[in-house]
């Protein structure tokens, strides 16, 4: 099939966010189709022997949170009811007492541990606390259990990686460039302008790597 020559979002229609939901299967899908690219995109380079780099690419953690969250599948009534007053009185704390609220949202993460919007704000609470390696663990579970997954995912920087090791093919990893430079190692709006467009800084410190 071929793609049109502009671009169609879902996201530039009313209601765009509401087509989007937990999919395991196409999750998966799309990171073997990324794999797919990348060996391809090696091939193609390797037989009209065009020098080929890779960018593993940045995304802000800290100062964007997830587009869409939705709850575990199975959730009872009764167990979200509870979820939601454990999150609820969490939030009373959040001037007075944060570590008391992340005891609130760690008992809320018990019983779903797959809502993306209460992991950001238990990594905003320890990074306020200062417990920067669990804010970072918090913010990363945010960024892929988001539902509109506008950031890349996880696994998808360890398909590039691996391509690019297996294949030979160099890569300027730019994300740890931009997290070496952020508190904490969390990349945040000091160098990226949205979620994933670096500010001019971080794209000349990119280019200086290149």
């Amino acid at each position: 099939p071929e793609l049109s020559e502009e671009v169609d979002a879902m996201l530039d229609y009313r209601g765009g966010l509401l087509q989007y939901f937990r999919d395991d299967k196409w999750r998966r899908d799309v990171i073997a189709h990324y794999r797919t690219n990348l060996q391809r995109m090696v091939q193609l380079a390797d037989e009209t022997r065009i020098p080929l780099l890779f960018i593993n690419p940045a995304s802000d953690l800290r100062d964007t949170p997830p587009f869409k969250s939705a709850h575990r599948s199975g959730l009872s009534t009764d167990e979200q009811r509870r979820w939601e007053q454990l999150r609820e009185k969490a939030r009373t704390y959040y001037s007075t007492d944060l570590g008391r609220s992340v005891v609130l949202q760690q008992e809320a993460l018990a019983i779903d541990d797959q809502h993306a919007g209460l992991h950001y704000q238990l990594g905003q609470c320890q990074d306020a606390l200062g417990d920067l390696d669990k804010a970072r663990r918090h913010y990363l579970n945010a960024k892929d259990l988001d539902i509109c997954p506008l950031r890349m995912l996880e696994p998808m920087h360890e398909t590039l990686l691996d391509v690019a090791t297996t294949s030979g093919t160099p890569v300027i990893d730019a994300r740890a460039l931009i997290a070496d430079l952020c508190r904490g190692g969390i990349p945040d709006q000091s160098w990226m302008v949205d979620h994933v467009h670096p500010t001019i800084q971080g794209h000349q410190l990119i280019a200086n790597a290149i």
